[in-house]
């Protein structure tokens, strides 16, 4: 299949990066938590974070950190002061509510993130797309989140017997009834 030929029954939007511009919350929150351990927070530490759950980016922290705080205690801590900046400083990416309203005109909408839900609503509340999507899934609700292909599917707002779902920004995916996953190049 072509990407000519391909028409989604449904489209599910990434949050962080798509909709909303939290990565620079994100950054800001990680160089704290660095700052609090008297280390500095540059391109590569940043590498070891970026398109991770926060599970597994706190797992990576601690075992760099070695400083005897669990994952989840770390994960307490970033998410506290993500969440702090966020509320109080991210933003819609230009054009993103242009086109969800446009390709919410033709097909179902929902939005995935490997966000937390408390961070993903915050995000969607503070962008202004709090009743925009009617289905939403954040990492916490998944047992394997982005990049593993269950978050998506589960977040298809289509047709349950016949889905073929548009995901994140930088992957097509298709599915089909047997939920075989096809890359649309």
């Amino acid at each position: 299949m072509s990407v000519q030929e391909f028409a989604p029954k449904a489209v599910v939007f990434d949050c962080d990066g798509l909709l909303m511009d939290t990565e620079p919350c994100w950054t800001v929150a990680e160089t704290e938590l660095f700052a609090r351990r008297g280390l500095s927070f540059g391109a590569e530490q940043k590498a070891l974070l970026i398109g991770r759950s926060l599970g597994d980016a706190c797992v990576a922290l601690a075992a760099l950190f070695d400083d005897g705080m669990s994952p989840t205690a770390l994960e307490t801590e970033l998410m506290g002061l993500a969440w702090d900046v966020v509320n109080r400083s991210a933003d819609a990416m230009d054009g993103a509510h242009e086109l969800v309203a446009l390709i919410a005109e033709k097909v179902p909408v929902a939005v995935a993130s490997n966000s937390p839900r408390e961070f993903l609503d915050c995000a969607l509340n503070r962008g202004g797309f709090s009743d925009v999507f009617p289905v939403s899934i954040a990492a916490d609700e998944v047992i394997s989140p982005k990049p593993a292909p269950e978050i998506s599917p589960r977040a298809d707002c289509s047709d349950t017997r016949h889905r073929k779902v548009l995901v994140s920004k930088t992957q097509v995916l298709a599915c089909d009834q047997r939920k075989r996953r096809e890359s649309i190049a």
